[in-house]
């Protein structure tokens, strides 16, 4: 049935033949991203299911969390997968909310019998609320440095779908990850009292974020609820789950395939970019043909893992030569954002970087929408990531971006040696 909803979409490509329409909103702004996630976790009446990739004990993780623990005290189902290298919670909190019943796994623990399977990483950000059918994908952690909390808060993009059969594709998308973790339980020897000043300290933060969200319905009563959007047709994106399989990468194809399948134009904004084999030959292609390509990434000065920036100039002066529109952000915040746009219409948003570990380690989620009120939304949002570049016109232009000669000598290494490239 998705199959003959897909089909007549293609034929009948006009926002009449919405088959798989669902309403949604773009959160690139942190105050609504926050908004919008708190209020859709005090909505929640059946289950709430939510997997993140970084999350430590701050303001803004500890208000998720905060949030989540009293809905699964309110008896709400609630499930959050946290990945093994990205935890950075105190047990303490952790035994506060499993013993209030949320039920929490741990992607991939690091342990002696699973080294070769170290690098890979649940990277995924999605937030599942199942009484209202809604999801949120994108690509922000819990972390103060993607909501107001922080004084540099990153660029960042996630999307809220309302739609049955996104939700149902996404929720499948999560059991599989969910089963192929191990449950986190209340530690054998835990200290009640630590448990009781965690609890203390969890409410007090739910009350300081209920007394921001009543102070900023006073100072704008925006609601975004009534600023949803229709999306002509959305698809989730999933990856293979399970380790001992050989990597069947479903972003990877998706996005080959937005490149390959650009007619005008491609627009690109990722925080880091290494390009694997594939992914550079269809950009290539697409130069070739005439397809315009504009690449914002960040610039060694604002980006959060230096020698990713420094990975990044080999390729970038590659495109620069084919044609590409090359902008290097400067901040002084973090761009976090990866969205890739073709041809007016079609976009992804989503945790999926392009650069060699989402390519060959890890689980990724996002979604391609169609739809020409999102490409224009984001356009404008891009626009405003622009006023922070400095564009590249020439390779003296890439040439004069600092750099560290001790950076660049370990990353000449490690791009001579192909399986040490696929870790940048």
């Amino acid at each position: 049935m998705k199959l003959l909803r897909f089909l007549l979409f293609t034929i009948f490509s006009t926002s009449c033949w919405a088959f798989e329409a669902a309403d949604g909103l773009i959160l690139s702004d942190s105050y609504k991203a926050a908004e919008v996630r708190y209020g859709l976790i005090k909505n929640e009446s059946e289950a709430i299911s939510v997997t993140v990739f970084t999350l430590k004990n701050d303001l803004s993780s500890l208000a998720h969390i905060a949030y989540l623990r009293e809905k699964a005290k309110q008896g709400v189902k609630v499930r959050l997968l946290i990945d093994s290298y990205g935890n950075g919670l105190s047990q303490d909190f952790l035994d506060a909310i499993i013993a209030d019943g949320v039920k929490v796994r741990i992607f991939n623990k690091i342990q002696f019998n699973n080294l070769g399977y170290a690098f890979n990483r649940n990277h995924t950000k999605m937030m599942l609320f199942e009484n209202q059918k809604s999801v949120i994908v994108g690509d922000r952690n819990f972390k103060d440095m993607y909501f107001p909390t922080s004084s540099k808060t990153t660029q960042s993009v996630d999307v809220l779908i309302n739609d049955a059969s996104i939700f149902e594709d996404t929720l499948t998308y999560f059991t599989k990850i969910w089963h192929s973790s191990k449950p986190l339980n209340l530690r054998t020897r835990f200290n009640p009292l630590k448990i009781s000043i965690a609890e203390a300290k969890l409410d007090k933060v739910r009350n300081i974020v209920e007394r921001w969200m009543t102070n900023r319905k006073k100072e704008d009563p925006y609601d975004w609820r009534k600023s949803l959007s229709e999306f002509n047709y959305t698809e989730l994106i999933m990856d293979e789950v399970d380790l001992a399989k050989k990597k069947e990468k479903g972003h990877h194809r998706a996005i080959k395939k937005l490149f390959d399948d650009a007619e005008k134009e491609i627009k690109i904004i990722t925080p880091y970019l290494v390009l694997d084999p594939d992914i550079k030959q269809s950009i290539r292609e697409a130069l070739e043909r005439g397809v315009k390509v504009e690449v914002i990434t960040n610039s060694v000065k604002s980006s959060d893992i230096k020698i990713a920036a420094i990975a990044a100039k080999k390729d970038l002066l590659q495109l620069l030569t084919l044609g590409a529109d090359i902008n290097l952000f400067t901040g002084p915040e973090l761009l976090h954002a990866k969205v890739y746009m073709a041809d007016g219409h079609k976009v992804y948003i989503g945790s999926y970087n392009l650069d060699m570990i989402s390519r060959y380690k890890n689980i990724e989620s996002g979604v391609i929408i169609h739809s020409d009120s999102v490409y224009q939304d984001l356009y404008k949002n891009m626009r405003m990531i622009g006023l922070k570049t400095v564009k590249i016109n020439t390779s003296q232009d890439l040439a004069n971006q600092k750099l560290f000669k001790c950076g660049n000598y370990l990353l000449k290494l490690m791009l001579d040696i192909p399986f040490l490239r696929n870790f940048l």
